[in-house]
C-alpha cells in the first residue's frame, strides 16, 4: 500500500515527490524495493496506481528535477 501511495503521489506532484525522496536519501532504497515488489501486484487498480506513478516520472522536465545527492 505504500508503494501505491508513492506511485499516487508522483501521479499529482511528480517534481515535488522526487525531490522530497532525493532529500531523505531514499531514492536508490525506493525504487529497488518497487522494482522488488513489482510481481506482488495482481489487482488491476494496484498496477494502474503504479505504471501511472512510473509514467509520471516520465514527465519531469530534466530542469525540475532534483539534484542527485551524492552518498
Amino acid at each position: 500500500m505504500l508503494l501505491q501511495t508513492i506511485a499516487m503521489a508522483l501521479f499529482n506532484s511528480n517534481a515535488t515527490t522526487l525531490a522530497i525522496i532525493e532529500n531523505e536519501q531514499q531514492t536508490f532504497f525506493l525504487f529497488s524495493n518497487w522494482l522488488q515488489f513489482m510481481p506482488s501486484f495482481k489487482l488491476e487498480f494496484e498496477i494502474r496506481r503504479i505504471l501511472f506513478g512510473i509514467l509520471a516520472i516520465l514527465k519531469v522536465p530534466g530542469a525540475q528535477m532534483p539534484p542527485i545527492v551524492q552518498q
